[in-house]
């Protein structure tokens, strides 16, 4: 069967369109430029407007030395530049100083630290204060700090909202570099009942050390979630509909919960008496709260028998038990065993994803010098400010971030919401990963040729076949008749990314079309780099196409990742090393032949299974000469339900014969994308468009981003935004993880502009 000259010219189209652009560079020997877009009239905006992030979008970590394993660390706003611009700036210049953000009443034990420090090392160490942790990120993000000592919680906090890593870690008695997070009650409570346990707390009254904190919070209020077997997701609601009062200060401007220890319009916020474990402990001390959730040495420390006993230290440690989680109570001795949450890792001394090696290398030399010791012992330091009052030396950490603070960072990312009101910090991520978009297109049905069946899947009645174009054969899976919806796919993936849409489109009248991008799947893949020149995969292409014709385009619907503008200072991959250091992905990825080889290493299903199932927010890692597990520490061991072995078994035999060099290629040309695009800077899109995303996705959780897709950023740059819908409970491809949904919003929006006359 002939295929008709209409639809010779889409698929011609759409397959020039993504190697046409390696022709028109200025800045390429032999390349003529694009033609600038018109000045006036047609479907082009230069208007200025407030620009989204300038760069592309991704899932994991970011910096020197973080893999891309289950790293989440979105871009930091003031490394990424001002957000009207879009153009990036780096923190402060590097003086050979190295200065530490303390917190309040910190800054004394500071000074004492940093001056000991200054005796040993070429380096000039300098304290810096804030009146809490939340001040002391955004300023290390901002470049006016360089080191922060953080508990787990806060540490994860810092490592998802505020592009921070772990570098280094307390170290406690035998080189222990964990501790157990515990409930303490008064032994009365204990005596009073055989067989006492948490639930006999409720509507009682309860002490936390801090807001979002590890021990103080999120060990107790997530066990607390999955005993009363709540399906709420704010740990907020939990707790307060659990206990009548709450004394939880908070390191977060307004998040404090004070009903236990303040009075009428008065906060308990850090300032308070009540912050941190002995500020909790006080709390239960002074019969403020039935209930404290502190380590499980902080009763020893600050009992009146204890070394850091206060004026309010008026109980013994034997007034105190603690209550174990699954019932009865147990003798305070450090000790707890299972009478305990669990373990939670030291507390850990965070620095911006973007510090230079040398000066990361100068100051884990110097934090872990055993002549510090002492100086860790500061006799100021009781309450365990600067450091945990248990704290015998500092030790590297060789992990990444979300791989060190392990099943911490899991319950922390399940019991609180982390994009936190307070940070006027903005964040996005810039992930041309693997993004996924849907095109209407101004084209009437037609027929193509017959292809052969895919007997290995249950689908025999999509048609396959192979266009020659631009020099390639290139495959193409379509199904049904009328309007055209053109599929694209984005990385790891391949047209089979969109199996549910394409029948479920297909039986309600249209014709679905979708191609494996050059390089994928079966299609071929040329040797030459700069044959992959485009946008990347999936959505940008989508956006690119709507942008350079919007005539054949009657709407757009997009999954995952917004417009992303060029920025016209910095060039693409300049501006992502500049931000993520040069173990970001699309950093490591430049480099032909290094990739492909550490991705053989761990074998193709391995690679696949990682990526597909990632649910981690975050910009990726790929530390030197390793793929990296913690792209997705917690890649589950079996698949979840909306992806089959099947299903992965098939991406796995196409990966499996074409290897990963094709689709790494396209990371490769953005630089060449950057300078062919400089006609469209600023251009606004003018298609009607929807655009759909899940709230675990490591874009949409990033900084930033939800400020520019909800608060106007993004209506700007696309006027006709019809729709944003953020799905729940789904991650990165939600046109698998929510098929029925996303085929649903599709249909309806297709539907309504599908018979529409294009202008």
């Amino acid at each position: 069967m002939q295929i008709p000259t209409r639809a010779r010219l889409l698929l011609f189209f759409f397959f020039f369109f993504l190697n046409s652009l390696v022709h028109s560079s200025p800045s390429v020997q032999d390349f003529q430029p694009l033609p600038p877009p018109p000045t006036s009239g047609g479907d082009y905006d230069y208007e200025p407007h407030l620009s989204p992030p300038a760069l592309p979008p991704v899932p994991a970590a970011a910096g020197d030395s973080d893999p891309l394993s289950g790293e989440s660390v979105p871009t930091s706003p003031a490394v990424i530049g001002k957000r009207h611009h879009g153009s990036p700036e780096a923190p402060v210049k590097d003086n050979g100083g190295v200065w530490w953000c303390s917190v309040r009443e910190e800054v004394e034990e500071c000074r004492f630290f940093v001056s000991v420090i200054n005796q040993l090392t070429g380096y000039s160490w300098k304290c810096v204060q804030r009146e809490k942790a939340q001040e002391c990120m955004v300023s290390i993000q901002k470049g006016e700090a360089d080191l922060v000592n953080l508990e787990a919680g806060l540490a994860y906090t810092a490592f998802i909202n505020h592009s921070m890593k772990a570098i280094a870690s307390e170290m406690y008695c035998d080189h222990s570099k964990t501790y157990e997070a515990v409930a303490v009650v008064n032994r009365r409570a204990c005596e009073s009942k055989e067989k006492i346990s948490l639930m006999d707390f409720k509507d009682h009254k309860s002490c936390h050390g801090g807001y979002s904190t590890a021990v103080g919070w999120n060990y107790p209020i997530n066990y607390i979630k999955n005993l009363i077997n709540s399906a709420e997701q704010d740990g907020r609601k939990i707790a307060t509909n659990f206990f009548s009062a709450i004394c939880a200060p908070s390191e977060v401007e307004g998040l404090d919960i004070c009903s236990a220890c303040s009075k009428e319009n008065e906060t308990c916020s850090e300032r308070g008496k009540y912050s941190g474990h002995s500020g909790a402990f006080r709390c239960l001390v002074e019969e403020l709260g039935d209930i404290a959730f502190v380590k499980s040495d902080t009763v020893l420390l600050y009992s009146m028998e204890g070394p850091h006993t206060q004026s309010w230290s008026t109980k013994s440690v034997r007034d105190f038990m603690y209550l174990c989680p699954q019932g009865g109570c147990r003798e305070i001795n450090d000790y707890p065993g299972d009478c305990s949450f669990g373990a939670v890792p030291a507390d850990v001394i965070m620095a911006h994803n973007s510090m230079p090696n040398k000066k990361r290398e100068h100051i884990l030399e110097t934090l872990t010098n055993t002549s510090l010791a002492d100086a860790l012992h500061a006799p100021n330091n009781v309450r365990g400010h600067l450091f945990s009052a248990s704290t015998q030396g500092l030790a590297m950490i060789e992990k990444i971030t979300r791989l060190y603070l392990g099943k911490s960072a899991s319950i922390s990312q399940s019991i609180q919401k982390l994009n936190s009101p307070e940070t006027g910090a903005n964040s996005y991520e810039a992930d041309n990963g693997s993004d996924a978009c849907a095109s209407v297109l101004s084209l009437k049905a037609m027929e193509i040729e017959d292809g052969e069946f895919l007997n290995s899947i249950e689908m025999e009645e999509i048609e396959h076949i192979t266009v020659e174009v631009n020099g390639i054969k290139m495959h193409v899976a379509e199904k049904g008749e009328g309007p055209v919806v053109l599929f694209i796919h984005g990385f790891p993936e391949l047209w089979y990314s969109w199996r549910h849409q394409i029948l479920s489109l297909s039986a309600k009248g249209y014709h679905a079309v979708a191609p494996d991008l050059r390089g994928y799947g079966d299609t071929e893949a040329p040797a030459s780099i700069s044959s992959y020149t485009c946008f990347h995969v999936g959505a940008i292409i989508g956006w690119y196409l709507c942008m350079f014709r919007p005539d054949r385009v009657k709407a757009y619907v997009c999954l995952s990742v917004p417009l992303l503008h060029r920025d016209p200072n910095v060039r693409t991959v300049d501006a992502m090393r500049a931000m993520y250091g040069d173990d970001y992905y699309i950093c490591r990825f430049q480099k032909p032949g290094e990739m492909e080889a550490q991705m053989a290493e761990v074998g193709t299903e391995y690679v696949l299974k990682n990526n597909l199932t990632n649910r981690t927010p975050g910009p990726p890692i790929f530390p030197m000469g390793e793929f990296g597990t913690g792209f997705n520490p917690d890649m589950p061991d079996t698949l979840p339900s909306w992806l089959t072995q099947d299903d992965l078994d098939y991406f796995v035999s196409k990966f499996n014969k074409t290897g990963f060099t094709g689709s790494l290629n396209y990371y490769r040309n953005f630089d060449t994308n950057w300078e062919l695009t400089s006609p469209w800077t600023g251009a606004q899109i003018k298609v009607p468009v929807k655009f759909i995303t899940g709230d675990l996705y490591s874009v949409y959780t990033s900084l930033n981003m939800k400020e520019y897709i909800h608060g106007g950023g993004f209506k700007q740059d696309v006027p006709n935004l019809e729709e944003v819908i953020v799905l729940r409970g789904v991650s990165h491809f939600n046109n698998q993880e929510a098929a029925e949904e996303v085929n649903d919003h599709i249909y309806h929006f297709m539907n309504k502009h599908a018979h529409a006359k294009t202008t």
